[in-house]
């Protein structure tokens, strides 16, 4: 009965850290080119809550505004709209 009720328990970051998964979604959240793909990211993480420990949502959920940031500064269409008019 203990490993069927380990099996429903989320892992620990202790177990998470011998993974690749923190690399893999540091690395989608930095080769993200559209806020799309991050509202992507952030919804897979929120799906997968027994894969990605708690302990990391947080640290996770800042990298991804931090990248929602220097999207919206890296965002060519609005830099032409504000600097010139199209109509």
């Amino acid at each position: 009965m203990g490993k069927l009720a380990d099996a429903f328990k989320p892992i620990s970051s202790y177990a998470a850290k011998k993974t690749p998964l923190w690399a893999e979604l540091t690395d989608r959240i930095a080769g993200a080119l559209l806020p799309g793909d991050l509202d992507e990211l952030a919804a897979w993480i929120e799906f997968h809550v027994m894969e990605v420990p708690g302990s990391w949502v947080e640290p996770l959920e800042e990298l991804i505004e931090k990248r929602r940031d220097e999207l919206a500064e890296e965002d060519i269409g609005g830099i032409l709209r504000d600097r010139f008019d199209f109509t």
